[in-house]
């Protein structure tokens, strides 16, 4: 009897502490799962898209070894082709890469001490950690007879150490999502060759988390994140995942620059809404130890689309959002997709300029799409989606032209600041 008294008082102390712990939290710390504790997660990168050449990781691991500190474990894997047919060119690579870093949630001592958090993984950090990885190239050339010397088939493999420090900003988001945003910098050494480079750059990641809760979400602590009694009739959103990066080193250097901006408007008070905006990107790399190439491109997207939130009612009724975009949806659109781009194939070991190409792409059509939504906060949101696009590519390089009718897949994730 006495010890089951005592088991009884543990469980009603241990109720009373979570009790006044999200008493003592802001909705959205709560949002942020800050109330539970979390010695470990399991995370899925659906914004590694892209990724290639950069040390963000399409799953990882992350562990807590102290209040303050965890070590994070991850892997990346990624193939990309380009296909230059106006120079008959072929370029295909392939990368894999493993990356061990150890975090310093510098503040979290503090808001634990203050019982505003949990021993957890939602907070601020600076990191420091190494990765490898290994990328394999294959650039595949037809005979030309404009040119002396023909590039048959040729491979190329490096490996590369990188070490890196970052500082970020890591939040669970509700019970099965994260994000991680912030800052790198580091040098990235060629194991191939003797050089080395240092680079700076941007980073969102963001996409699935598993972890082990001990409470329930209280949805009516939710809704002034997710503003469950507003009607939002427009906002602009901005993407900020890979908006810049910055590499310099013994073999020349790259830049990386893409703002992405839209604008939604609320027909109504219907379930519809017009999305529209814009994506521009701007690169330009001679990196030689990174790419054996030197590359330009230019980028401009604009495109519009009508969306229907088909679930949004429920979550009216359910607490979950106010009549505005804060639910899934489909949508159909239009995209004009213009790209141009400039490449001058190098080979280090022997005279350079082996090949040069130039062209450009113009993408028109429709896309159809499934996607995800949630406006949190004041100035906060996030938006995923995936489909199909359809319609007319045209390729046009300095010998060769080219038209015809494509379908493709399309995913994308974007998280940024809304007003």
């Amino acid at each position: 009897g006495l010890h089951a008294q005592k088991d009884s008082l543990i469980i009603s102390q241990e109720s009373a502490e979570d009790t006044s712990m999200v008493d003592y939290l802001s909705p959205l710390e709560y949002v942020f799962m800050m109330h539970e504790e979390t010695p470990w997660m399991f995370k899925f990168n659906l914004a590694y898209t892209n990724a290639m050449g950069s040390f963000r990781n399409l799953v990882n691991f992350e562990h807590k070894i102290s209040d303050a500190f965890s070590i994070v474990a991850g892997a990346g894997f990624g193939y990309k082709k380009e296909d230059y047919s106006n120079n008959y060119l072929d370029i295909s690579t392939r990368e894999w890469s493993v990356l061990v870093e150890s975090r310093w949630y510098y503040n979290m001592k503090k808001r634990i001490a203050q019982n505003k958090s949990k021993r957890n993984l939602s907070g601020n950090y600076i990191a420091a950690g190494i990765r490898y990885s290994n990328t394999s190239r294959r650039f595949y050339y037809e005979f030309d007879y404009e040119l002396d010397n023909q590039l048959n088939d040729l491979k190329i493999k490096k490996n590369f150490i990188t070490v890196f420090g970052r500082w970020g900003i890591q939040r669970r988001f509700l019970n099965k999502g994260f994000f991680d945003m912030g800052f790198n910098t580091g040098i990235e050494k060629n194991l191939s060759l003797s050089g080395s480079s240092f680079f700076i750059s941007s980073f969102i990641d963001a996409g699935i988390a598993l972890a082990k809760d001990k409470q329930k979400l209280n949805r009516d602590r939710l809704c002034p994140v997710f503003k469950c009694y507003q009607l939002e009739k427009f906002i602009i959103k901005t993407n900020l995942s890979g908006l810049f990066s910055f590499k310099a080193g013994d073999f020349g250097y790259a830049v990386t620059f893409n703002p992405e901006v839209f604008a939604e408007l609320k027909l109504g008070k219907s379930p519809f809404s017009l999305n529209a905006g814009i994506k521009i990107k701007t690169f330009y790399s001679n990196l030689l130890d990174n790419s054996d190439q030197a590359f330009s491109e230019y980028r401009l997207a604009p495109s519009v689309e009508l969306r229907l939130y088909y679930n949004l009612k429920k979550r009216i009724l359910k607490g979950k959002s106010g009549n505005g975009f804060s639910a899934n949806y489909i949508a159909g659109g239009a995209k004009y997709d213009y790209t141009k781009s400039k490449i001058s194939l190098f080979d280090i070991y022997t005279p350079p300029n082996l090949l040069e190409s130039s062209i450009s792409y113009v993408k028109t059509g429709g896309y159809l799409i499934w996607g995800m939504q949630r406006t949190y906060s004041d100035h906060f949101y996030f938006d995923f989606n995936a489909g199909v696009f359809y319609g007319n590519e045209i390729e046009k390089g300095e010998r060769y032209s080219y038209s015809g009718f494509i379908i493709e897949p399309v995913m994308k994730i974007s998280i940024g600041y809304r007003f």
